[in-house]
């Protein structure tokens, strides 16, 4: 009886595991088929996605060669219009410079022209002063020399005068000195002959 019931007991296990097996198949097949549904709606998600990023791009790349070319002509002309600036400021500048040395050629001849009638005027008015000076000094010194030969003149004569004083007073001591010493000499006689009269 044992062993029937041991036999019993693994069928039933194998039938478990068969059931349990088959459940397992069943989930797995629901699962694969969900799976295959969430890929396809992936795949089909992808796809979409793609052709939108595609067609994105697409219009994109329009966009940008329209833009581009746009670009490209906006700066085609704005090329053009610096050429055009650049030429039109070009023949300015160069009007400009030629006007500029005209007028410092003609500034150059009116400066020249000025130096010169100033030069001559200052020569003129250099002459001038030295001839002026000229006459001056001879006046000067011809003055200076009238005054130095009166000055002399009256030198001389106040020496004159002052000698001829000083000479009558050296007479005129001399006299009275002569006088003095005789006048002694006669009173020393007179005394000497008195006292020999005695």
């Amino acid at each position: 009886m044992a062993p029937e019931t041991s036999e019993i007991t693994t069928r039933d296990v194998l039938q478990q595991i068969n059931r349990r097996l088959e459940l397992i198949e069943s989930d797995v097949r629901a699962v694969s088929e969900k799976l295959d549904v969430s890929v396809q709606g992936l795949n089909e998600k992808w796809d979409a996605s793609v052709q939108t990023l595609n067609d994105k791009i697409d219009a994109s790349d329009r966009k940008r060669e329209v833009s581009f070319q746009t670009l490209h002509k906006k700066i085609d002309t704005s090329v053009q219009t610096l050429r055009d600036e650049s030429a039109a400021s070009y023949r300015s500048l160069n009007e400009k410079i030629d006007t500029s040395d005209r007028k410092r050629e003609v500034s150059f001849q009116t400066l020249n022209d000025k130096i010169d009638t100033s030069a001559q005027v200052l020569d003129e008015k250099r002459e001038a002063s030295a001839q002026t000076l000229n006459d001056k000094i001879d006046t000067s010194a011809q003055t200076l020399n009238d005054k130095i030969d009166t000055s002399a003149q009256t030198l001389n004569d106040k020496i004159d005068t002052s000698v001829q004083k000083l000479h009558e007073k050296i007479d005129t001591y001399f006299r009275w000195t002569i006088g003095i010493v005789l006048a002694s000499w006669l009173s020393t006689m007179s005394a000497i002959l008195f006292k020999g009269s005695l």
